[in-house]
């Protein structure tokens, strides 16, 4: 009797398979044959290889990674997984900070004059500058939600309500740029935050 689980066949005999089931992997040559040696070595290819065929204007071209560019600091090239950020800098030009999409702050650099800025100026416009950073992040991923939900036919009315109703904490492009704008009106002023 079966108990109807994914298993219930009793004639598991037509499965078996014969032991040469997998010979057509196996070399010529028997004894010889190179263990390591899968036969499958024409395939892979390495970005270093060159060839003697024409292959302009094909796939391997436009596969080949890109030589001569200046990395960033200590960042190696293909190393670790890119991410897209969005630099602000503060209107003095002594801090710029980075987000990424989410807003979470990816770096923050200081200019060689940040060095002799009081340690609380410093601080305030470090904090400042990476609230717009992670504003200027959050905004494009709302400019992202939205170019989404339009494209697949939703009118702007209901992309809003959507994203009022899923993330109401995600700004405006408007909205961070306005921010922005703001800390700079404010640094022409006197007004340092």
């Amino acid at each position: 009797m079966s108990d109807h689980s994914w298993d219930d066949h009793d004639d598991d005999e037509h499965l078996a398979e014969p032991e040469s089931s997998l010979d057509y992997f196996a070399t010529e040559g028997g004894e010889d044959a190179d263990p390591d040696d899968s036969g499958l070595d024409h395939l892979v290819t390495s970005d270093d290889e060159t060839y003697d065929n024409e292959t302009a204007g094909s796939y391997a071209d436009a596969m080949e990674p890109e030589t001569g560019g200046a990395s960033d600091d200590d960042e190696t090239p293909d190393d670790a997984p890119r991410v897209v950020v969005f630099a602000v800098s503060d209107p003095a030009g002594n801090v710029t900070a980075e987000a990424s999409i989410a807003g979470s702050i990816q770096r923050i650099k200081l200019a060689p004059k940040a060095a002799s800025m009081p340690e609380t100026e410093l601080a305030r416009s470090i904090l400042a500058t990476a609230k717009l950073a992670n504003m200027k992040g959050r905004a494009v991923q709302r400019a992202l939600i939205e170019g989404v939900l339009a494209a697949e036919g939703l009118d702007d009315e209901r992309v809003e309500a959507i994203i009022e109703t899923n993330a109401p904490d995600l700004p405006t492009p408007q909205q961070a740029d306005d921010a922005v704008a703001e800390a700079q009106a404010a640094y022409l002023r006197g007004e340092h935050r």
